[in-house]
């Protein structure tokens, strides 16, 4: 059986990853190809089916109460990580939408942006190389450097004025995850933060708006993306990753694919 190949996908919370992730996934089944879209809401709603997700979930509970350290909130949050897992669990996490941190705590958000870093290769290792092995297509709505990138612009958000923020650890988890995890086709969807915030329409989910500090997400949902968004290109220039624009759907789904038939993936796929 032929060896399957994998997309992730890297660009700002409400610039439209989903939407073409799930373009992609139809074009893809069009062929005949089995196609699984996956994000970290799925590791943690199957977190309790084996040893592997459970490890997962895990990671990622540890992450999200590592966003929370220092706060009022990390009192609102399970203490055990089992609770996270499943579809009460998620639940549980999007209840951390409506909650607000009144300020950035440096060393717990590096510790998440590393909790991330480990789950994202861990990910490669349990879900991502299986699938693959199979023949499968994987593609993931959401790169790890995603969350990570967000928490250590939190991170340098929280740290004293004058000190040296984390940039070299943000430089090392790039080219860590880059190297060791990197898929077959990473894709850069890039837009304008005004687009997503006006796409989001009043809903944000934690930590998309900038700094967790209490303001309003609408006030700060902008400025946080508008960096998120640089990292997030300069990563995809180091890893000499696709860039494609959310202006058009259409035009992005054909340059990934374009790129999957050069590169030997792909033969044609249907319209």
């Amino acid at each position: 059986m032929p060896r399957g190949f994998d997309i992730s996908l890297l660009g700002m919370d409400g610039v439209g990853k989903s939407t073409l992730a799930a373009a992609l996934a139809r074009r893809l089944r069009a062929e005949g190809r089995e196609v699984s879209v996956v994000s970290w809401q799925d590791f943690l709603r199957s977190a309790e089916s084996d040893a592997g997700t459970r490890l997962l979930g895990g990671l990622y509970g540890a992450l999200i109460r590592c966003l929370y350290v220092g706060t009022e909130a990390l009192d609102r949050l399970p203490s055990a990580d089992s609770q996270y897992f499943g579809d009460a669990g998620l639940r549980r996490v999007r209840e951390l939408d409506s909650l607000r941190v009144t300020g950035n705590r440096t060393r717990p958000l590096l510790a998440a942006a590393l909790l991330e870093t480990a789950a994202q290769l861990l990910a490669r290792e349990l879900v991502v190389e299986p699938a693959l092995a199979r023949g499968e297509v994987v593609i993931q709505d959401g790169h790890g450097l995603k969350i990570a990138v967000k928490a250590l612009l939190l991170a340098e958000a929280g740290a004293q004025a004058g000190t040296a923020g984390p940039d070299p650890v943000g430089a090392e988890l790039s080219r860590l995850l880059g190297r060791w995890a990197e898929p077959s086709l990473g894709v850069f969807l890039s837009g304008d933060p005004e687009d997503a915030f006006r796409r989001k329409n009043g809903t944000f989910g934690f930590a998309e708006h900038y700094g967790l500090t209490g303001a309003e997400p609408g006030a700060t949902f902008v400025r946080f993306q508008r960096q998120a968004q640089e990292r997030y290109a300069a990563a995809a220039r180091e890893h000499g990753w696709l860039t494609v624009s959310s202006r058009s759907l259409p035009e992005a789904v054909d340059a990934v694919l374009t790129v999957l038939r050069r590169r030997g993936f792909v033969e044609a796929v249907p319209a």
